[in-house]
C-alpha cells in the first residue's frame, strides 16, 4: 500500500512537470489571480439520455479546487472522475482521475481569455496525453459553463463539449 501511494506521488510530480519549459514560452499562458476558478464551486448539471450528469467543486484552500464527476440514474449515483485545479507558483494544472484510469492526469494551463462580462476561457493542455491533449472550461455569466475535452485520436482532430447549468 506504501509503495502504491509513494508510485502515485512520484507520477504525479513528473506530471507537474509537463512543459515546464513552456512558462517562459512566448504565449504562455498569463498569471491568473488566485480567485479566477472560485465561479466553479458548487454543483453543475446537464441532462443525458440515461439521467444527470454532475461536476461539483469545491475550494480547498486559496490555491486549490477540487471537483467529482458524477451521473445519476434514478435513485443511484456513481462517481466516474475526480478532479482537482491546483496552482504551483505561477502555473495551475488541472488534474483529471477518471474511474478507469489508474494514475490522475495534469494538463497544464495555456491559455486565458476574459472576453467579455461574466465570461472567461481556460485551456490546459497535456500534449503526450493519448486523448484528450486539451480541456477547456468556458464560464458563460453566472450560470453556464461548457467543458470541452479536444485533442488527436486515431489522427483525426475531435472535441466533445459539455454544457452545464449551475444546480439551483
Amino acid at each position: 500500500m506504501k509503495k502504491t501511494a509513494l508510485l502515485a506521488i512520484l507520477i504525479l510530480t513528473s506530471a507537474f512537470s509537463i512543459g515546464a519549459d513552456e512558462a517562459s514560452a512566448p504565449g504562455a499562458a498569463p498569471p491568473v489571480p488566485e480567485d479566477a476558478f472560485r465561479w466553479l464551486e458548487g454543483e453543475w448539471l446537464r441532462e443525458t439520455k440515461s439521467g444527470f450528469a454532475h461536476e461539483t467543486w469545491t475550494a480547498v484552500s486559496g490555491s486549490t479546487m477540487e471537483g467529482t464527476g458524477s451521473r445519476t440514474a434514478g435513485h443511484e449515483t456513481r462517481i466516474f472522475e475526480h478532479l482537482r485545479l491546483e496552482r504551483f507558483g505561477d502555473e495551475v494544472f488541472y488534474v483529471a482521475k477518471p474511474a478507469e484510469n489508474p494514475y490522475p492526469t495534469a494538463f497544464k494551463l495555456i491559455s486565458v481569455d476574459h472576453s467579455g462580462e461574466g465570461e472567461s476561457r481556460f485551456v490546459f493542455s497535456n500534449p503526450d496525453h493519448d486523448f484528450p491533449q486539451r480541456v477547456v472550461y468556458v464560464r458563460e455569466g453566472d450560470d453556464g459553463m461548457l467543458a470541452r475535452i479536444e485533442g488527436t485520436m486515431n489522427g483525426e482532430e475531435r472535441g466533445i463539449d459539455f454544457r452545464f447549468r449551475r444546480a439551483r
